[in-house]
């Protein structure tokens, strides 16, 4: 059986390395039978064509000769189909709100996914929202915890999602601290 995690952070604003990079190592990381759904696959065109400057949010759907209602419509169904979602902010903590990857949030809760957000736990950042807490499930500090809790929601049976190497990990109960 395969389970799938749906692979949530920033891409506008970011350079190419920046919106794929920690996307291949967390995919190197994932279990056996745990694969990851990549919002940035097929989207190579923008390396070639930004390199290392910022992608701009505005273009993607011109630049890659698709409308925006086709890039929403696949991102929607990645969210909404998988057994988890893995929604990376650190890229974003220190920039303006990531409005693609908050509505992906929202489809993930409202299909009933269940949500690791790795972010920074800085109080009054912008996804430091009421919201935003009452749909995670567990908020961490780093990319390695998030990647062992998905390994143990997804595969429980090897790791518990409530505990790593026997100890309570910080950060996982819902919300804030």
């Amino acid at each position: 059986m395969t389970a799938l995690v749906y692979l949530s952070g920033p891409i506008g604003g970011q350079t190419y390395e920046g919106a794929t990079g920690w996307r291949e190592w967390v995919r190197a990381r994932l279990l056996p039978g745990v694969n990851a759904v990549d919002p940035m696959r097929g989207k190579e065109k923008l390396r070639d064509l930004y390199g290392n400057t910022a992608i701009p949010v505005h273009d993607i759907g011109e630049v890659l000769g698709c409308d925006s209602r086709a890039i929403t419509q696949r991102d929607r169904y990645d969210t909404t189909h998988a057994d988890a979602m893995l929604l990376n902010l650190l890229p974003a903590a220190r920039f303006k709100p990531s409005i693609g990857s908050m509505i992906e949030l929202g489809w993930a809760d409202a299909a009933r996914v269940p949500i690791v957000m790795v972010a920074e736990k800085v109080r009054g950042a912008w996804y430091d929202h009421v919201l935003v807490a009452g749909t995670i499930g567990w908020w961490v500090d780093d990319l390695k915890t998030g990647v062992e809790i998905v390994n143990g929601l997804l595969k429980p049976w090897l790791v518990d999602p409530c505990t790593r190497l026997g100890k309570d990990v910080d950060g996982l109960s819902p919300g804030r601290d």
